[in-house]
Parts: C-alpha cells; sequence; structure tokens
C-alpha cells in the first residue's frame, strides 16, 4: 500500500519529535518528508496536554513554510491552532528587538550595514 497524506505514519524519528513535549525540538529534512505533519501532530499533542497555544513557537525559513504551517494547524487541529505563534526566524528575531529597544545590543560586532 503507497503511504498517502491520508494514510501517513510517522517513522521513529518522527515519533520521537511528536512525544518529546518539553524542550525545542529541531526537524532538519527535505521537501516533501513530513516536517509540517510532524509538527502539527507534536502541537496537537501539546494542546491535548493543556499547554496554552501561546507558549508554543514554531519557527520556520520562509514565509511560504509560515503560512503553510498556520493553515494545517487550523485546518487539521482547529481554531485553538491560530493562538500558536508561527513565524520565521528573521521576523522573530526582529520582533524581539522591537519589543526590547532599550535592551543594549552594542556589544554585538555587526558591519555598519548589518544594524537594526
Amino acid at each position: 500500500m503507497q503511504q498517502t497524506k491520508e494514510n501517513f505514519k510517522p517513522n521513529y524519528k518522527q515519533q520521537l519529535a511528536i512525544d518529546k513535549i518539553d524542550g525545542a525540538v529541531m526537524l532538519l529534512a527535505g521537501p516533501g518528508t513530513g516536517k509540517t505533519y510532524t509538527l502539527t501532530k507534536r502541537v496537537e499533542k501539546m494542546l491535548e496536554l493543556g499547554i496554552k497555544p501561546e507558549a508554543i513557537l514554531c519557527l520556520t525559513f520562509s514565509d511560504a513554510a509560515t503560512s503553510e504551517m498556520q493553515t494545517r494547524f487550523i485546518n487539521k487541529i482547529g481554531p485553538e491552532a491560530s493562538g500558536v505563534n508561527v513565524s520565521t526566524y528573521h521576523s522573530f528575531c526582529i520582533d524581539i528587538i522591537k519589543r526590547f529597544p532599550a535592551v543594549s545590543y552594542t556589544h554585538l560586532t555587526l558591519p555598519t550595514i548589518l544594524r537594526v
């Protein structure tokens, strides 16, 4: 039987990521390997265990992946998943800098052109 999205079964490492609730998990894999599925199942499990959506952070590299992740969370888990923080690494870091402008970033030695 060919594996499809409807009958997808996580492999051993994907299941480890789904089951690990405490702490961070980084998924490194190529396109179409089930990263978003794995994250969706992990977020679903976290919400079932009573973790508040706003306490969950999912980071990715592209805006397209962020949009796809948010859409899948809501479609598969429901409206509660709309409170999960999904962002690109870049926008998340910029948000931190904007939220905490009084923090001194002068110790960073970035080239002038890259200073925020």
